[in-house]
């Protein structure tokens, strides 16, 4: 699928088209929202030190990037260089309302450079100010110690000429309304309190609401420093506490229903998405549901290290039936402490009394993250099943690039994306059954032919090479994290490269669903002759797309024909047949690029190749299937 090319601005009024419908979801929702209104509790301290050794550093945080930070020894350190790395708090805020606040942090060098810098940035805001959009695209004031011995703020630079303690001090913020200005003080003082040096600054009281950070290296220059920081401290008047804001350690869940049509009755498949832990934290999930006033646990498993998921297959389902369940998570921290996070919802009831509705939704670029007016209108609507129908993340969303090589790195990159996806959806998803399929953005490609999960040739481009460029272990980390709750699938066996499957079948509301990949074992280019160029995007006027079609390509490959070829003739359970797949098996696109940059052909597309895409469609039609894609 092509990158969006909406402003972000676009998006938001698009997204703001309200639609009619249930509004039970969507008054939930509300309720929970004003749940969450700024308490009294408006302090905040940090709890590194309790904290075992990991890179996730908490639900009260997000981190950009999360692979450029850890919890090392009870101490919050930043593993790079790079510019602009940052940890926000989620559970607090500058508020809108006039009043003071005081900001600090112990912290201390690691790796000096050129470029480096330490301190706060506040009142990060964007034109929409949800705090979850503001870790992206906000806006704030910083105040920070350049550690060529400059102090800045809000603009302000202050010279130091004496020696600073680097290898650890105490930075302090205080901010306090003047007339229609903020005044602030960002001081320095040595590790035990003494007041070194300090800088006034006064700025425009409405650019002081929003996210509070951390940041190492507030600009975005390479050759910064790496620093650690420890015991964060908010307080005052201005500060708004948001308990309800706090993101995992369970993030999300998603979960199908299934009548199998066998011994096993309906099953229910349950994937919980964790972060990434450490070795001394909790390592299983328990599900849980609610019987006859209280709650039972049904099973417990265990987290998957890679894929951060644990997931959970219950037959005999009563799908007769709401349910109401929970996930259960318990940690400890370094003082011997038991903390228990849950993540709840309801199993909805089968819906075989009544016509089926279907909410698909692709391509989830973050220009318009966190998309809050799409979610509100799909929450008014009450689908009964949500389809993602590939592109769940693209390689731009969250920023920082993508990692290419190095396996486990890479894993832990994919998973930041992956969870905006969750931050932004999880929500909806926890009532409702999910089908995600993953397509090339996915596995951080343009375009994807994957003959059936072969490794990219060495020098090859994600755009017009056959292959996966992506590490094996990568790619079969977001297979299982966005298909890992899927009904059984028809044949998990892996491919001939090692490579996990997606593709299988659910019946749920009497239709019959099958979910397809169409790129997985596909066709590369490189079997025929493209011309100059792309190889996937043909302009010249002359050419015979007929030349394109030859004997022995495929697009869904045997193994995904054979499974279509049986799910076509099995009705058991249903009225209906819905085919899932991430493109159109078409041509639709007529240009791409500029306006003028017309395309004869796009062998990137589901019209490509002709008869192995046309056997498909002679199935599909056997089956009177109704066709669903991205």
């Amino acid at each position: 699928m092509k990158e969006p090319r909406f402003s972000r601005r676009d998006f938001l009024k698009l997204s703001s088209v309200p639609v009619l419908g249930s509004p039970l979801l969507f008054a939930r929702r509300q309720a929970e929202a004003a749940s969450d209104a700024a308490t009294a509790e408006t302090d905040f301290q940090s709890n590194w030190r309790l904290v075992p050794d990991r890179i996730w550093i908490g639900g009260d945080y997000w981190a950009n990037p999360m692979e450029d930070w850890r919890i090392r020894e009870g101490r919050l350190e930043c593993t790079s260089r790079g510019g602009n790395r940052n940890v926000h708090v989620l559970t607090h805020a500058l508020s809108e309302a006039a009043g003071t606040f005081d900001v600090s942090v112990r912290t201390g060098l690691i790796e000096d450079g050129p470029n480096g810098s330490v301190g706060f940035r506040v009142g990060i805001h964007d034109e929409i100010n949800d705090y979850r959009s503001n870790c992206f695209f906000g806006e704030g004031v910083n105040a920070v110690l350049r550690t060529d011995g400059a102090l800045l703020l809000a603009g302000n630079v202050q010279q130091l000429d004496t020696p600073l303690p680097l290898e650890a001090m105490e930075l302090h913020l205080h901010g306090e309304p003047d007339g229609e200005q903020y005044r602030l003080t960002f001081s320095l003082r040595d590790e035990d309190g003494v007041l070194l040096h300090s800088i006034n600054a006064s700025v425009n009281a409405d650019r002081l609401h929003g996210n509070i950070a951390l940041v190492n290296n507030h600009i975005a220059q390479p050759n910064g420093a790496r620093c650690w920081f420890s015991d964060w401290r908010l307080s005052g008047s201005k500060i708004a506490h948001h308990p309800k804001r706090r993101f995992g350690p369970i993030l999300w869940a998603m979960h199908t229903l299934s009548d199998n049509r066998d011994a096993d009755g309906h099953v229910l498949k349950m994937s919980a998405q964790m972060p990434p832990l450490g070795d001394a934290d909790g390592d299983t999930v328990q599900l849980q549901v609610h019987r006859e006033g209280a709650w039972e646990t049904l099973d417990e498993q265990p987290i998957d290290p890679k894929a951060c998921t644990a997931h959970f297959r219950i037959a005999e389902w009563p799908a007769e039936r709401d349910v109401s369940y929970r996930l259960i998570y318990e940690s400890k921290t370094l003082d011997g402490a038991v903390h228990q996070d849950s993540w709840g919802g309801t199993v909805q009831k089968d819906p075989v009394d009544r016509p089926l509705k279907v909410a698909g939704l692709t391509c989830q670029f973050h220009t318009g993250f966190p998309y809050a007016p799409l979610v509100e209108n799909l929450a008014k609507l009450e689908p009964d099943l949500f389809y993602f129908s590939g592109d769940q993340l693209y390689e731009g969303n969250g920023g920082y690039g993508v990692v290419r090589q190095d396996a486990d790195r890479a894993i832990i990159n994919y998973l930041r994306k992956w969870y905006m996806f969750g931050w932004a959806f999880g929500d909806l998803l926890r009532d409702r059954p999910t089908i995600c399929l993953p397509d090339d953005h996915d596995v951080f490609h343009g375009n994807l032919w994957g003959e059936g999960g072969r490794p990219m040739p060495e020098g090859g481009d994600t755009s017009t090479t056959v292959g996966y460029l992506q590490p094996l272990e990568m790619v079969n980390v977001v297979h299982q994290t966005q298909v890992g709750h899927h009904p059984d699938l028809f044949n998990p066996t892996l491919t001939e490269f090692g490579m996990k499957v997606m593709y299988g079948d659910m019946v749920y509301g009497r239709v019959s669903f099958a979910m397809v990949s169409d790129r997985q074992f596909k066709s590369g280019p490189h079997h025929v002759d493209t011309g100059d160029g792309r190889a996937d995007h043909l302009t010249d006027p002359d050419i015979d797309v007929a030349d394109l079609d030859k004997p022995g390509l495929t697009m869904l490959g045997e193994r995904q024909k054979a499974f279509l070829e049986h799910w076509a003739e099995d009705w058991r359970g249903a009225d209906m047949k819905l085919l899932l797949s991430g493109t159109t098996f078409a041509n639709a696109a007529t240009h791409h690029g500029n306006y003028d940059d017309f395309l004869i052909a796009d062998i990137d597309s589901g019209g490509w190749p002709q008869s192995a895409r046309n056997r498909i469609l002679e199935i599909a039609r056997s089956a009177r299937a109704f066709h669903i894609c991205g």
